[in-house]
C-alpha cells in the first residue's frame, strides 16, 4: 500500500489520545492546527478512516504514536513533557508534525523513534527519594509531599513516576498532586485509578475530587467518571472511598 494512501483507525487515535492520556480536544485542536469540531466529527464515527499523508487528521495519528513511545519509555505524556521533548532541529513534535507531515510517513515515524530514543537516553538516572529529601526537609511525609505539589509539581509527577516508593507513599503523592488541578497531570492521575495497588487507585480518585471541587463546570465529566467506576469490578475499600468522594462532589452540583 502506497505511504500516501494508509488506513486507519483515526477514532480510536482520538479516543485513545482522550481517554488514555487525559488530553481534551480544545488542547489537541490548538496544537495540531485542526478545528475542534473535525475531531469531535472524528470521535463519533463507528469505521475506520481512510487519510492520505496530506491531510491535516494524519497529525492525529503521528500524536498518538508519539505518546504511546512516551508511555512506553516509562513517562507519562503530559502536554508539558511532551512540548519539552526536541524533534528536529530544535523544533518541538507540534511544529515538527505541522511542518513535515505531508512527508513520507516512514520518514515521519522514524523521526519520532530517533527523538523518543534520544529522549531516553538523555534522561539522567536520578534517585527521586535521595532528591526528595534533599529538597524537602529530609523527610517524605504529608507536610513536605504537600510543600513538594506546591514548589515543583514536575518534580513530584517524576517522584511518583520513577521513585521506588511504597504504595502508600505513592498514594499519599497522587492524592498531593490534584491539590494544584493543574490539566497538565489530569490525564495521569487518571491513569493511576487502574493501579495494581488500591491505596494509590483512592489516591488518584482523591486527586480526580479536588479538580472537580476547584471547578465543577469545567470538570463535570468527572462526576460520570467517579459515577461509572461504581459499576465496575475493584475492591470494596476502593469503591467505599469513590462512593464518599462522589457524596462531596454533589454538594458543588
Amino acid at each position: 500500500m502506497s505511504a500516501n494512501a494508509i488506513k486507519m483507525n483515526i477514532r480510536d487515535d482520538v479516543k485513545k489520545i482522550r481517554e488514555d492520556y487525559g488530553w481534551d480536544l480544545n488542547y489537541i485542536s490548538s496544537r495540531l492546527d485542526i478545528k475542534e469540531n473535525t475531531l469531535e466529527d472524528i470521535l463519533y464515527r463507528n469505521k475506520e478512516t481512510n487519510i492520505t499523508s496530506k491531510s491535516k487528521t494524519i497529525r492525529v495519528h503521528f500524536l498518538r504514536v508519539f505518546l504511546d513511545k512516551i508511555n512506553d519509555s516509562g513517562d507519562f505524556p503530559t502536554p508539558k513533557l511532551v512540548s519539552s521533548i526536541p524533534v528536529m532541529s530544535g523544533r518541538d513534535f507540534f511544529s515538527f508534525v505541522r511542518e513535515f507531515y505531508k512527508k513520507e510517513n516512514e520518514l515521519i515515524l522514524y523521526i519520532i523513534e530517533t527523538s523518543i530514543k534520544d529522549f531516553i537516553s538523555n534522561k539522567i538516572d536520578i534517585d527521586y527519594i535521595q532528591e526528595f529529601k534533599k529538597k524537602f526537609e529530609g523527610v517524605i511525609n504529608d507536610e513536605t509531599l504537600t510543600l513538594a505539589v506546591k514548589e515543583n509539581p514536575e518534580f513530584l509527577a517524576n517522584f511518583i513516576n520513577h521513585g521506588k516508593v511504597k504504595n502508600l507513599t505513592k498514594a499519599l503523592a497522587v492524592a498531593k498532586l490534584g491539590l494544584i488541578a493543574n490539566d497538565n497531570y489530569l490525564g495521569m492521575i487518571k491513569s493511576f485509578t487502574k493501579d495494581n495497588s488500591p491505596l494509590v487507585r483512592e489516591g488518584a480518585y482523591k486527586a480526580l475530587a479536588e479538580y472537580f471541587i476547584e471547578d465543577p463546570e469545567k470538570h463535570q465529566d468527572l462526576y460520570k467518571f467517579f459515577k461509572n467506576a461504581l459499576n465496575e469490578k475493584d475492591g470494596e475499600g476502593v469503591k467505599r472511598q469513590i462512593k464518599s468522594l462522589l457524596d462531596v462532589m454533589e454538594m458543588y452540583i
